[in-house]
């Protein structure tokens, strides 16, 4: 014995409730949906779409927003309409902002390049895109180990943030080649602290493997690479050495 049941997909998207209010947007929570799961899901998703659509909420500042789907079925084509009412609840805001570690200027300054300030509204993903923006900027300067820390706490009711943002600038770091010289031209693929924004432990041992074996591929057999650390230039020197 066989049940059957229609695969309905869902041939249009429709809200009701609280829509005119700050940072929600119908054509925002419909973007949100056909960027996942394109522009005819099934019905079956629409719990799916749901969570989706709660979390694009919360990521506007709502923390505790209410979304209902219901479903209204073509009994001709079979085809779904998917209504979802949204309710976003208050929005909360950046109550309270504490900076910590180095971030290389001023409390006031680094935050107005970061864009936030008491008193917006606690938008997390926007957040991170602006602090993963100052954070390239730095590294763009060679201060490779450049980052920030975001951390929050709510209030009871979740109306207020309170935002800390550790900041860490460390050394403007500068490299120089000792020993054998290197192709020029394939300086940026055998070490790619430049490109890669980085100059961890890891990209500099990798960087001396791919120096040896590209060196042995040209038929250098004992080739062999190291690298050192240390202070230069008011920052950090990184040499690698080759033979």
């Amino acid at each position: 014995r066989y049940e059957l049941s229609p695969i309905r997909l869902v041939s249009g998207i429709e809200f009701t409730g609280q829509l005119g209010v700050s940072g929600v947007d119908s054509g925002q929570l419909r973007r949100a949906i056909t960027n996942r799961y394109g522009s005819a899901p099934r019905l079956s998703l629409a719990s799916d779409l749901t969570a989706l659509l709660f979390d694009t909420l919360r990521d506007r500042g709502y923390r505790r927003p209410m979304v209902s789907p219901r479903a209204d079925i073509n009994r001709e084509s079979g085809r779904a309409t998917l209504i979802f009412n949204v309710e976003p609840g208050l929005r909360t805001i950046i109550g309270a902002i504490d900076v910590q570690g180095m971030p290389a200027v001023s409390r006031a300054g680094f935050l107005k390049q970061l864009g936030v300030k008491v008193g917006d509204p606690y938008e997390p993903e926007d957040l991170n895109a602006r602090i993963g923006r100052y954070v390239d900027a730095r590294r763009s300067q060679k201060y490779y180990e450049a980052q920030v820390l975001p951390t929050v706490s709510f209030s009871d009711d979740e109306r207020a943030a309170s935002l800390t943002l550790t900041a860490t600038i460390g050394p403007r770091v500068s490299v120089k080649y000792a020993g054998d010289s290197l192709p020029a031209d394939q300086l940026d693929e055998l070490v790619p602290i430049e490109r890669d924004g980085s100059a961890d432990e890891d990209l500099l041992e990798d960087s001396t493997r791919r120096i040896e074996e590209y060196l042995r591929g040209q038929g250098y057999r004992e080739a062999t690479a190291m690298f050192t650390r240390s202070p230069g230039g008011g920052g950090l020197l990184i040499t690698f050495t080759v033979h």
